[in-house]
């Protein structure tokens, strides 16, 4: 993690080749869990609402309260390590100081309200549940734009 005590990767084109693969690291990672909430929960309101509530009329049983904490504590643990790692990232090679503050702030409040909203949508409703999955997918499609405008910053260099 030396790119944490430098500034200097013009002058180390291994070290920001490999924050580059590490970038493209996050970016998979963020689309892969898209696609794996949309095939676990689902991403679109019905699907999520009788994956959580579950569903009378279709025979769905609701998710298992351990199967939905699990899920939470996993996604808490690789959501703040992969937003600290990115955020990191960013403010060393970004110039402008006042736009990754409010992208910041923006991806860690959706990034932690979405879990609350998911076990708030387990106990609540179907709002929660809604909630859960528009703040969802906004904390990834934020990230999704962060890593890429960084991808452009390394290669700017």
């Amino acid at each position: 993690m030396k790119f944490l005590a430098t500034r200097e990767l013009k002058n180390n084109k291994f070290l920001s080749s490999l924050l580059y693969g590490l970038l493209l690291f996050i970016i998979l990672f963020l689309v892969l869990d898209l696609v794996l909430h949309h095939l676990q929960i689902g991403l679109t309101f019905s699907k999520a609402i009788s994956t959580i509530l579950g569903d009378e009329e279709s025979f769905i049983e609701p998710i298992l309260i351990e199967s939905l904490l699990l899920t939470i504590h996993i996604n808490l643990f690789f959501s703040m390590l992969l937003l600290l790692i990115l955020t990191s990232i960013c403010v060393r090679v970004s110039e402008d100081k006042q736009l990754p503050r409010f992208i910041f702030h923006g991806l860690f409040l959706t990034a932690l309200l979405a879990p609350i909203f998911l076990i708030a949508g387990y106990f609540i409703g179907e709002f929660a549940v809604i909630a859960w999955v528009v703040l969802f997918i906004i904390w990834h499609l934020m990230a999704l734009i962060l890593s890429f405008k960084t991808l452009y910053l390394i290669y700017k260099l």
